[in-house]
């Protein structure tokens, strides 16, 4: 980190996810707090953007850590060295004298921790009000939100265990453990945060949203059952995919095509898989590679950009499927699973399968030999992969089964064809038929794959 430990007195911990739009101004203005002496880092949680090229281009310290304002705010704390932590939320602003407040408050004995005022950015009547009843609301409960830029002493953070590891709420869960401590400064000085919260999803359900997740909360609902219900999760498109290897993909229609043939159809289908999940445009989209995502075929394919790469394990199917669920959906990510088998499988089933997974736990849709082209889950449990009868014409049933012995909420979508047998390739999409069926309606392999 820049800067001596002992002459550092306060550091700066911003949490950052997709911010390539809004974060010059944020470098901008963090500049100016670094200027001053104050040590500035910066927390990706695991941007698709451009992000973490633009904080680390800019000059700032950047490091990685797992999705969630909680977790990459404690694991900032973890590696700071001021008497001062303050917790600045990327859409939000320092009023310019902040550090004279801090100091200020900080110098009273009994004063460990504060917050400042906050002022909504917009103009709009309804907006200044809500912005003055956050600030009435905190100075009567001692409570503080994280758009107010929260500040404590270094070791009484530590000491209270930091913010608690859950999905929201994580701010008045931190307030309350502070409490015990001392009351909290509520400064008067501003802090400006922005309105695009209010705007992209309406005013009033913002407010209304906010107001019942904070009641239900001190109702005594856990943080992990509010986030279930009432957020939106990040979606996770993962697409297990095989190389184009001759010999090694498509291996069901080798004696029909040849090894180039299937390999070259393989091909075509990954393209199409991937660049319809990109055009889906609901969330991150990964690709469970095999054998490994090093393999040279990969540079084949014109692929689309942005993707994420992983590799799938050894094991069978479901293993394999296990494996590449379980983690996203542990960090609170919804997660669509699907192949590169189905070219009806366009970016509009994707979307309507993601929306699907807002009020279900789980959604479907079948293939018409008894598989499945996709499967959205919102939730993991360690049976739902196992013991099933992969590549026979239950397998859907299976699920289905499965997922309703779980007692989740399923919607199953319209069922679609993949393609693994001779008989298949006659529902190829037209461009697909032309370039790998001849007139005789034998496969003819006219891209060879080396």
């Amino acid at each position: 980190m820049r800067g001596r430990a002992d002459a550092v007195k306060i550091s700066i911990i911003v949490p950052i996810l997709n911010e390539a739009e809004t974060l010059p101004g944020l470098l901008e203005h963090l500049s100016g707090w670094r200027d001053r002496g104050c040590e500035v880092l910066l927390v990706d949680g695991g941007s698709r953007d451009d992000s973490a090229a633009l904080a680390v281009n800019a000059g700032f310290d950047m490091i990685p850590s797992p999705r969630g304002r909680a977790s990459q705010m404690n694991a900032g704390a973890r590696v700071m060295h001021g008497k001062v932590l303050l917790f600045l939320h990327a859409d939000t602003r320092l009023p310019p004298d902040a550090l004279h407040w801090i100091e200020a408050a900080m110098r009273e004995p009994r004063r460990h921790w504060g917050r400042f005022d906050v002022r909504i950015d917009a103009s709009q009547p309804l907006l200044r009000v809500v912005s003055a009843m956050i600030n009435l609301r905190s100075r009567l409960t001692g409570i503080s939100t994280g758009d107010q830029a929260m500040f404590v002493r270094r070791e009484l953070f530590h000491a209270v265990g930091g913010f608690p590891d859950q999905p929201l709420m994580e701010d008045v869960e931190l307030s309350r453990r502070l409490k015990r401590q001392s009351r909290p400064a509520c400064l008067a000085a501003k802090v400006v945060t922005s309105a695009r919260r209010w705007q992209q999803y309406g005013k009033w359900r913002t407010i209304t949203l906010m107001w019942w997740l904070r009641w239900c909360y001190w109702r005594g609902v856990p943080a992990e059952k509010l986030a279930d219900a009432y957020l939106e999760r990040p979606v996770r498109i993962i697409v297990m995919a095989k190389a184009p290897i001759p010999g090694y993909s498509k291996t069901r229609l080798i004696p029909d095509m040849g090894e180039n043939g299937a390999a070259g159809l393989s091909a075509s289908m990954t393209e199409q898989a991937l660049n319809e999940s990109v055009a889906a445009n609901v969330g991150a989209v990964e690709v469970c590679a095999s054998p490994t995502s090093e393999d040279p075929h990969w540079a084949t394919l014109q692929l689309p950009e942005p993707l994420l790469w992983s590799n799938q394990v050894s094991g069978e199917l479901g293993a394999r499927m296990d494996h590449a669920v379980a983690g996203p959906l542990a960090r609170g990510e919804s997660v669509i699973l699907i192949g590169t088998d189905c070219p009806e499988l366009d970016a509009k089933w994707i979307a309507k399968a993601a929306g699907s997974l807002r009020s279900h736990d789980a959604v479907m849709i079948p293939a018409r030999d008894g598989g499945f082209v996709l499967l959205g889950l919102k939730r993991y449990h360690p049976s739902l992969f196992a013991d099933v009868a992969w590549s026979s014409e239950v397998v859907a049933q299976h699920m289905v089964s499965k997922i309703r012995a779980l007692r989740w909420p399923l919607k199953l979508l319209p069922p679609l064809s993949d393609i693994d047998t001779r008989e298949d390739l006659t529902r190829l999409p037209a461009d697909m038929q032309q370039a790998f069926i001849g007139g005789d309606n034998m496969p003819l392999m006219k891209t060879e794959i080396v």
